[in-house]
């Protein structure tokens, strides 16, 4: 796919495993220079420092996604509540409002768009990515 954002320079949070490494990995795909860092907390300050270059800053949240860190929450809820593990997992990617859990690629396809010249108007906020869980409308 060319999302046009080959040569960009992206900066992943967390991207040693997981959503970040997923993300990490198709930015490089898609021919971004990729370096991972562990910034979270600055988006809207960073957006606000570097828009005026034409430098956007957007922070990914994602909700529950499929990891080996979701597997072990499932996993230690199960063993605490004395519940069969499979049917558990199951309950829980039936109260997604998908039906299914985010994989790791679904938000690695979110980002690669975020840093396309398609969302060039989106900077200093976050984009959350739950398969519909947040049930809030955040200012």
């Amino acid at each position: 796919m060319d999302l046009r954002i080959c040569d960009k320079a992206v900066l992943v949070t967390g991207g040693s495993q997981g959503i970040g490494r997923a993300c990490a990995e198709a930015l490089a795909a898609e021919g971004c220079r990729v370096a991972i860092a562990a910034l979270v907390n600055f988006t809207k300050g960073l957006s606000d420092l570097g828009g005026r270059y034409n430098i956007r800053v957007t922070a990914v949240s994602p909700g529950a996604v499929q990891t080996e860190r979701w597997n072990t929450r499932i996993c230690l809820e199960a063993e605490a509540t004395g519940r069969d593990y499979e049917e558990l997992r199951a309950a829980r990617i039936t109260e997604q409002p998908l039906g299914r859990i985010v994989e790791p690629r679904d938000v690695a396809d979110l980002v690669c768009c975020l840093v396309s010249p398609r969302a060039d108007a989106v900077n200093g906020t976050c984009v959350t990515i739950d398969g519909g869980w947040s049930r809030g409308v955040y200012p």
